[in-house]
C-alpha cells in the first residue's frame, strides 16, 4: 500500500513539474511575441514616415516648378506690356490726316502719363509691333492655359501618389523602378519594400511561434 501512494505522488510531482515547465515556456513564447508585435509597430511607423519624406519630397518639386512656371507667365506679361506702350508710341508718331485725327490718341500721346519708349523696340516697324503683340497676347493666354493643365495633371498625379502608398503599400515588392523615377525616391521605395519583407518574415515567425504553442 505505501508503495502505491510513493508511486502515485512521483507520478503527480512528475506531471505538476512538467505543467510547471510548460508554463514557463508558454509566458516566454508570450514575451516572445509581445516584442514582436511592438517590433511590428515600430515598422510600421518608420514605414508611414518613409511615406511621408517621400510626399513631402513630391510637393516639393510640384511647388518649385510652379513657381518657374509663374516667373516664365510673369515675364511674358511684361514683355507684354512692353510691346503694348511701344506700339501705342509707335502709333502717336505716324503721320495722321486731319481730318482724321483721333483726339483721344492724340491726347494719349500729348499726356504727361505716357510711358518712357524703351530702347528695344525704337527701331523696330509698327507694323512688326502690332504683330509681335497680338502674337505675344496669344502666347499669354495659351501659357495660361497650359499652367492651368499642368497644375492640374501634376495635382492629379500627386493625389494618386499619395492614395496609393497609404492604401497599398504591401505591392511595393511587385514595383519595378525605371529611369524616370528619381534616385532619391527609388531609394526609400527600396528601403520601404525592404521594410514590408522583413514585417512578412516576423509575421511568418509570430504564425510558427502560435503553431508551436497550440502544440502544447
Amino acid at each position: 500500500m505505501l508503495s502505491v501512494r510513493t508511486s502515485t505522488c512521483t507520478t503527480l510531482e512528475t506531471l505538476l513539474a512538467e505543467v510547471a515547465a510548460l508554463q514557463r515556456q508558454s509566458k516566454e513564447k508570450d514575451a516572445i511575441i509581445y516584442r514582436l508585435h511592438l517590433q511590428l509597430a515600430e515598422n510600421e511607423l518608420d514605414t508611414q514616415e518613409k511615406i511621408r519624406r517621400i510626399e513631402e519630397k513630391a510637393e516639393a518639386r510640384v511647388e518649385f516648378a510652379m513657381a518657374k512656371c509663374q516667373e516664365h507667365l510673369e515675364a511674358m506679361e511684361q514683355k507684354y506690356a512692353e510691346l503694348e506702350a511701344e506700339l501705342e508710341l509707335q502709333n502717336c508718331k505716324k503721320p495722321v490726316d486731319d481730318d482724321l485725327i483721333d483726339f483721344d490718341a492724340e491726347s494719349n500721346c500729348s499726356g504727361d502719363d505716357a510711358p518712357d519708349p524703351t530702347s528695344d523696340f525704337t527701331s523696330v516697324p509698327a507694323e512688326q509691333l502690332a504683330k509681335d503683340f497680338v502674337m505675344m497676347s496669344d502666347a499669354i493666354g495659351n501659357a495660361h492655359v497650359i499652367i492651368r493643365l499642368q497644375e492640374a495633371q501634376i495635382k492629379q498625379q500627386l493625389d494618386w501618389t499619395k492614395s496609393f502608398f497609404k492604401k497599398n503599400v504591401d505591392f511595393l515588392d511587385r514595383m519595378t523602378f525605371d529611369n524616370d523615377i528619381p534616385k532619391d525616391i527609388q531609394q526609400q521605395l527600396i528601403i520601404v519594400r525592404e521594410e514590408k519583407e522583413h514585417e512578412k518574415n516576423m509575421e511568418s515567425r509570430m504564425m510558427d511561434l502560435k503553431f508551436l504553442e497550440s502544440l502544447f
